[in-house]
This record gives structure tokens, C-alpha cells and sequence, in this order.
């Protein structure tokens, strides 16, 4: 870029003109998996939960353009001032069969010239039945141990007992629509060295049981 400081400022002679470069970061996404909840209008089917992160900032037109889903769905966007971060709910996903499906997230052809490439899949459980579908430590922003299910908790279950982490006394838990929060306190984990004890009594909205011990 050059810019002409005399017309700006009246500067005359090696002092007239003043070049500079810059150089913009390559449009790159990541995806992240969040979250799986049950719709609020159809407690069979699951909302999904993504993030979208770009290198850059981009904006949300944009990424709503290249990122593209195999299962047919009304995406609901949301992006971020920076326009960093793009956040994204799939929802009201139906899966009636007995085996879990697969949601593959990726950038699509389009005319920007961004190459085509897989960015995520995402394994969808089965409705049928009452089941875990995925055990996790999270450290941020708060430190706990998240447990998710294929259908709503009954919340008025005292969860003391029937939720745990081995090793750890006492910790608060907490339940909300179809997710378990275990959090350790002072103690705190350690990543992959860690088991949970969920028990067979527990119970969703509709009073069906896990049936064995998780």
C-alpha cells in the first residue's frame, strides 16, 4: 500500500510517498462438538450443538456459505463481535433406529476457492431405549465431569449416590434437562484417569431406568 503524504500533509521530495505491506490470515475453520440436547418440542429428536472458529475475522454469511451438513436441517446461527467464533444449533435431529448415525460437518465447493475438506462427525444415538451417550472431563470454564444421555433426566431425582466419581468423597452434582455435572472441588482430576459410577436406578422424565450399571 502507498500512501501519498502530499497531498495529505504537503510533504514534498524522498518524503512524499509512504509504502507499507500487510498480509491477512488464510480463511481456515475448525469445528468443535458442544453439546447434544433434547428439543424442546419433540423429546425424541436432539438438538445438536457446534462451534465454528476461524482464524480470522470472518463474516457469518460467509461461514454460513462453506460449512456445510449431511443430514437436511434449519442450521441456526449465531456469530460473535470479533467474528471469530460462529455458533451453530442443528436441531430437532430424529435417529428412530436401534444404531447410532453419523452427522459429518465439512466445507463444501463454493466460490471463495476454499478447498473442500472434512471438519467433523458427530455420532447421533438412538432414541430407542435410555442410555449414555458420552462421559467427559471439562476444564473450562469450570472443572467437572459431564455425563450425557438420549433422553431428559427426571430433575426431582436425588442424584446423591447414584452419580459418582471414583475417588472422589464429595462433590456437587447437578442436573439439567439431559446432562449430569459432577464437579470434584479442591480435588480436581486427572484427564483419562478417572471412572464414574452411574447407578442402574437412574431415572428419566418418562420413569424408564438405565437397567445395569454404567
Amino acid at each position: 500500500v502507498t500512501v501519498d503524504l502530499g497531498k495529505l500533509i504537503g510533504a514534498e521530495g524522498e518524503d512524499r510517498q509512504f509504502s507499507y505491506s500487510f498480509t491477512t490470515l488464510p480463511l481456515l475453520l475448525r469445528a468443535r462438538f458442544d453439546g447434544l440436547d433434547i428439543n424442546n418440542d419433540n423429546q425424541d429428536n436432539f438438538d445438536v450443538r457446534l462451534t465454528v472458529a476461524t482464524a480470522d475475522k470472518e463474516e457469518g454469511s460467509i461461514v454460513e456459505s462453506l460449512v456445510k451438513f449431511s443430514e437436511s436441517t434449519k442450521a441456526k446461527w449465531s456469530h460473535s463481535e470479533d467474528g471469530r467464533t460462529h455458533s451453530v444449533v442443528l436441531p430437532n435431529i430424529q435417529n428412530k433406529g436401534k444404531n447410532p448415525k453419523v452427522i459429518n460437518v465439512s466445507i463444501g465447493g463454493n466460490k471463495l476457492n476454499v478447498a473442500k475438506e472434512d471438519l467433523l462427525s458427530i455420532e447421533i444415538p438412538s432414541s430407542d431405549g435410555f442410555k449414555v451417550y458420552s462421559a467427559e472431563y471439562r476444564t473450562t470454564p469450570e472443572r467437572y465431569v459431564e455425563v450425557i444421555f438420549n433422553k431428559n433426566l427426571d430433575e426431582a431425582q436425588d442424584m446423591r449416590g447414584l452419580a459418582m466419581i471414583s475417588g472422589i468423597k464429595s462433590e456437587s452434582i447437578t442436573v439439567q434437562g439431559n446432562t449430569i455435572r459432577m464437579y470434584p472441588g479442591t480435588q480436581g482430576l486427572e484427564p483419562g484417569n478417572n471412572n464414574i459410577f452411574l447407578d442402574k436406578s437412574i431415572r428419566n422424565i418418562k420413569g424408564e431406568t438405565l437397567g445395569e450399571h454404567a
